[in-house]
């Protein structure tokens, strides 16, 4: 028998994680169906203000459906929304940043080494920002 304890630390950082990842894609597929304000037209032509809204939307349902699993509760539910929408915002600025700094090089993508994915930099590049927002909430908001 073996007794894996899900620490509240992992569950934290799956929860950074999930929400980042799903302002990610909210953003790119609600921006693709709805997107006609450009966000940031000269950093990431494609970025929409309604792209953002769907994606901070479907970062604070992951991290309620997330928080709803048994097991996986990381804070109590009023802190919840509040803090996937600071984190969610800090996830876009990460990748808005990422996006400049690719400008800056004039380069379309980060890599090549995952097909479809423009490089690791455009995978990990909502986390770059999200992570030490999150960590330094999480100094403040009571976790379970």
């Amino acid at each position: 028998f073996v007794d894996i304890r899900v620490t509240v630390g992992s569950r934290a950082a799956v929860l950074v994680i999930v929400i980042a990842k799903f302002v990610d894609i909210g953003a790119y597929y609600g921006g693709r169906a709805f997107g006609r304000h450009k966000l940031a037209p000269v950093v990431s032509p494609k970025k929409t203000i309604e792209g953002l809204a769907i994606g901070l939307l479907a970062g604070a349902a992951a991290a309620i459906g997330l928080n709803a699993l048994p097991g996986m509760m990381v804070m109590p539910w009023r802190w919840l929304v509040p803090f996937s929408l600071i984190v969610g915002a800090s996830a876009q600025l990460g990748d808005l940043a990422e996006s400049l700094v690719k400008r800056d090089a004039a380069a379309k993508d980060s890599g090549a080494v995952i097909p479809g994915f423009g490089g690791v930099l455009d995978v990990i590049d909502c986390l770059l920002i999200a992570g030490p927002v999150a960590y330094f909430l999480f100094r403040f908001v009571p976790t379970s």
